[in-house]
């Protein structure tokens, strides 16, 4: 099997769906970690805005 088909409906092989549009941001800091994946149709700099107030909080 290829990596990433599957089955579809009457046996046909699928290839898999494209990777998302939507920002994902990930930071790893020692024992902090911060996943962070926004909606396919949020602006990036939203989602970024997002992301340092997360940081911003744990740094309170």
């Amino acid at each position: 099997r290829e990596a990433g088909w599957r089955d579809g409906p009457h046996g046909k092989r699928m290839p898999p769906p494209p990777p998302s549009k939507a920002a994902h941001f990930r930071i790893e800091d020692g024992e902090r970690k911060i996943d962070v994946k926004c909606a396919d149709d949020e602006p990036m700099k939203a989602c970024a805005d997002i992301m340092m107030q997360i940081i911003d909080k744990m740094n309170e």
